[in-house]
C-alpha cells in the first residue's frame, strides 16, 4: 500500500473538514450509515435489523430503538475506524495495512462479506460530497479518497479471504 503526500494530504484536510461538522457522529455517521444500508440492504440482516427496516426515515431512527442502537454502534466504529486509519496514513503503511488484514479477519465473524466494502466506498464518497463544500471535494480531492479506501478495503478484503481460505484447509 503505498500513497503519495499528496493523496495522504488531501485526505487528512478533508477528513478534519469533515469531522468539525457540528454534530458530527449524528448528521454526518447517520447519513453514511442510511446511504450504506440503501446501497447493501443484505447488511441489514448482518446487523441484526429486519429486512423491511425502512432506513431512510428519520422516523425510524427516533422511534426503533433497536435500531438507533445498532445505528449509533456502527456509526461510532466506522467514524473511528476511518478516523484512525487516516491519522495512520503515512511512511510506513506495513503497519497499518497488517491491521487491515486482521480488521478484515474479524469482520468474517461479523457476517461482513466482501461486497459490503464496495457499497460503503460509494456510501462514503456520497456521504463526504453531500456533506463538504465543492471545494473541499472537488476532483483531486474525491480520487484521493478513492485511492484511499480503495487501499483500505482491498486490505481487509484480503483479510477476509485468508480467513476463509485457513478455515477450508482444516
Amino acid at each position: 500500500m503505498e500513497l503519495s503526500y499528496s493523496t495522504v494530504s488531501s485526505v487528512l484536510d478533508s477528513w478534519e473538514k469533515l469531522r468539525a461538522h457540528s454534530d458530527f457522529e449524528e448528521t454526518v455517521g447517520i447519513q453514511l450509515f442510511q446511504n450504506f444500508l440503501t446501497l447493501q440492504p443484505n447488511a441489514k440482516l448482518a446487523l441484526g435489523l429486519p429486512k423491511d427496516l425502512d432506513i431512510t426515515s428519520r422516523a425510524t431512527m427516533e422511534e426503533n430503538k433497536r435500531f438507533a442502537k445498532k445505528a449509533s454502534y456502527f456509526v461510532k466504529f466506522f467514524l473511528l475506524m476511518i478516523g484512525k486509519v487516516v491519522d495512520m496514513l503515512g511512511p510506513d503503511m506495513d503497519t497499518v495495512e497488517d491491521i487491515l488484514l486482521d480488521l478484515g479477519q474479524r469482520h468474517v465473524r461479523y457476517g461482513v462479506q466482501p461486497e459490503f466494502y464496495v457499497s460503503l466506498g460509494q456510501a462514503l464518497m456520497t456521504t463526504l460530497e453531500a456533506n463538504l463544500k465543492p471545494a473541499d471535494f472537488n476532483a483531486p480531492v474525491k480520487a484521493a479518497w478513492v485511492q484511499v479506501y480503495a487501499a483500505i478495503s482491498h486490505s481487509m478484503i484480503m483479510g477476509h479471504n485468508q480467513l476463509l481460505k485457513e478455515t477450508q484447509q482444516k
